[in-house]
């Protein structure tokens, strides 16, 4: 069996298999009620058109128009999960305030993840560099999902504002899915050092930063702790899952993708499934451990390996976190 495929139905949640059971059977069992109107109208009106005796008029009823009320909305919503938010860029801003950085100081990181990056969708990569590099941050961090398809032209349009951007460090991630190729090599071209479970020490603004890549795992690990609890630590993980672990750990920050915030995502509910194993727990945004600030980003791409190319309440997104010296 193919080890993703060996993940998704390893990690589906029973709440995620009732959510996709509700959508499909739901989905199924509308259409096959707008078919059947179809066909018993368009029975009538030939029958009446062969037939020699009058026959009255087919009547509507209230069930009737309420299927063809859901059926229009249902392809409304389609259309625009389709065509429209997933050209759309959000740019999210995120402000927290650490004792580790003196006060007058804001380091500002770009975070941004899930690319999945597609040929049809270069259009959105090259918007979505000049948002990048329009911030202007200290440091771009990156937690995986690079690639989908690859052809010679990617290079140009993959993470392309670290060509906008070639002073400003930037460290990546693996993450789950990395396309028909593996995305180190593009990354290296791009100036883009990636973590295999490795640490970096170096020093923004006179901010000493701890950074920790930790390559993916779903598997409930322990996260190490600092090894210099007085630089401002941040740990990049693709998975949402080590939050707790990282904040047990004392973090002043993790950073992850992989849920797309569900990609499709229902009001008053959220995201139908995030095949993370902590589940809805932490499907997108920002969230506070003790200390630790975790940020789960929805990301810029979409899944592509079968999956219906939409995005539906949850558009792809940069993540700007400005984090603001408190120490006197």
């Amino acid at each position: 069996m193919d080890v993703e495929l060996h993940q998704f139905l390893h990690f589906m949640s029973a709440r995620e298999w009732i959510g996709l059971a509700l959508i499909f059977f739901g989905s199924a069992a509308l259409w096959a009620a707008e078919f059947v109107f179809i066909g018993r109208r368009l029975f009538v009106v030939i029958f009446r058109r062969h037939s020699q005796t009058p026959n009255p008029k087919p009547q509507t009823s209230r069930a009737w128009w309420l299927v063809h009320l859901l059926c229009a909305i249902y392809l409304a919503c389609f259309v625009y999960a389709r065509h429209v938010e997933p050209n759309k860029l959000v740019e999210q801003r995120l402000v927290i305030e650490s004792d580790k950085i003196p006060a007058g100081v804001t380091l500002r990181l770009a975070h941004v993840t899930d690319l999945h990056a597609q040929q049809t969708r270069r259009a959105q990569l090259e918007r979505a560099a000049d948002a990048v590099a329009a911030l202007k941050p200290d440091l771009v961090l990156l937690t995986g999902d690079y690639l989908c398809d690859y052809n010679a032209d990617t290079l140009e349009t993959l993470l392309a504002f670290t060509l906008r951007l070639p002073e400003t460090p930037a460290f990546a991630v693996p993450g789950n899915y990395g396309g028909f190729y593996p995305a180190d090599a593009l990354l290296d071209q791009l100036g883009v050092e990636e973590l295999h479970t490795e640490w970096r020490d170096f020093v923004i603004k006179g901010v000493p930063i701890e950074l920790l890549g930790l390559s993916p795992t779903r598997e409930p690990i322990p996260v190490p702790p600092q090894r210099h609890p007085a630089s401002f630590g941040i740990v990049l993980e693709h998975f949402p899952a080590l939050l707790p672990a990282a904040a047990d750990s004392g973090w002043d920050l993790y950073l992850a993708g992989h849920t797309h915030g569900g990609q499709v995502r229902l009001p008053f509910y959220g995201a139908i499934v995030t095949l993370d194993p902590r589940g809805k727990e932490f499907e997108w945004g920002a969230y506070r451990l003790g200390r630790t600030v975790g940020v789960v980003s929805a990301g810029l791409g979409m899944e592509c390996r079968g999956w219906p190319q939409v995005r539906f309440l949850v558009p792809p997104e940069i993540v700007l976190i400005e984090i603001r010296g408190a120490r006197r």
